[in-house]
């Protein structure tokens, strides 16, 4: 080989060296920015998580607290109801005894016939 052969050849190699330098930085920085997103989204969606899970744990006591309400409002109608319905009923129990009192004698003066 010429030495102007071995020039053209080395000027050769070295700009293939210098395209494939090239080529794999580019391929480095494109790989860094792409697990830099991912880095990025996995971030995310941790605080979408973690967000979630205080949600639910926030409508679960909120949940408990609603229920525990209607509970004792339900307990609260049911005594109010049973004791509307045992207030009458001895009121019924009084009239009745009262007109056994006045009923039964009266009954008394009257004999049967049979």
């Amino acid at each position: 080989m010429s030495p102007d052969d071995l020039i053209r050849l080395h000027k050769s190699m070295t700009q293939v060296d210098s395209d494939i330098h090239l080529a794999l930085s580019k391929a480095l920085q494109e790989a860094n920015e792409r697990l830099s997103q991912q880095a990025e989204f996995a971030t995310a969606v941790q605080k979408y998580q973690e967000q979630l899970l205080r949600d639910l744990d926030e409508s679960h006591v909120e949940a408990q607290s609603f229920l525990a309400k209607v509970f004792e409002s339900m307990e609260t109608v049911t005594h109010s109801v049973m004791t509307r319905l045992s207030t009458a009923v001895d009121k019924v129990v009084m009239e009745v005894a009262g007109l056994n009192e006045v009923c039964i004698p009266a009954l008394e003066c009257y004999p049967a016939t049979d």
